[in-house]
């Protein structure tokens, strides 16, 4: 099954890595919307809030057709369209769409599913754990939501968890500004530079093209988990990688 491809890529890693007399700090990085979870907590907090009738100046119907154009500017932009809202109001709707008995939202007409740990993925976050390696998540979403799931759903701390980070006012309140670098397709690199310094990671985990730059940032001789569903995505410059989703 898919757990025990993974455990015996990681295996495989650890032997080629022995064997060439490799050693270093044993971490690995991890986007989070659609590769460790199954659906987006960026979209359905933002889709949430909306339902929820918070005073948001930007609609699903315009997020959905930036996202459309500009990926990365439709990433920052849901998040800045917070300001006035408070990281409380973030972590509630964060919270209400982890709990047991949330439900898929809809608006305007999609269908927006309750995100969800992928089982397989937490399984392995668990395995690299009881291994040693620091584990990273590095997300588009916003952190607030990013950090609390990687807590709760993966026992990742959330100091090692990492979105696009709002500016807040001492009491909590977004200011709309945004703090750099944004952890964006190229962005990704520069926040796990500032964590890692040179060090590369030894597994890399992403499910899109934003991702690539954060996957080549993998030692050479290091284990590529790609969980996209695009076959037309799927990169093939990577010697040594899995393929989660795609069948």
């Amino acid at each position: 099954d898919l757990f025990a491809a993974l455990a015996r890529a990681l295996d495989r890693m650890e032997d080629r890595l022995l064997h060439l007399g490799t050693s270093g700090p044993k971490t690995a990085v991890f986007d989070l919307d659609n590769t460790l979870l199954l659906g987006d907590i960026g979209d359905a907090v933002f889709v949430r809030l909306l339902l929820e009738h918070h005073d948001i100046d930007f609609s699903w119907a315009q997020y959905h057709e930036l996202r459309r154009i500009d990926q990365p500017s439709a990433f920052q932009h849901v998040v800045s369209a917070m300001q006035g809202l408070l990281r409380e109001t973030i972590e509630k709707a964060t919270l209400s769409m982890l709990a047991p008995h949330a439900t898929d939202l809809r608006i305007d007409g999609d269908l927006i599913p309750v995100p969800r740990p992928h089982p397989v993925m937490r399984a392995f976050i668990r395995l690299l754990h009881w291994r040693g390696y620091r584990t990273l998540v590095v997300s588009a979403s916003n952190q607030i939501s990013v950090r609390i799931v990687a807590r709760e759903c993966f026992g990742i701390p959330e100091t090692d968890a990492f979105g696009i980070t709002p500016v807040c006012t001492p009491d909590g309140q977004l200011t709309g500004r945004l703090h750099l670098p944004l952890p964006v397709g190229n962005g990704k690199v520069d926040v796990i530079r500032n964590v890692l310094g040179t060090t590369a990671p030894l597994i890399a985990a992403g499910d899109s093209v934003l991702d690539l730059p954060m996957l080549r940032l993998c030692h050479s001789n290091g284990l590529v988990i790609w969980a996209g569903t695009d076959a037309a995505e799927m990169p093939d410059a990577f010697p040594f990688m899995v393929a989660t989703q795609l069948r």
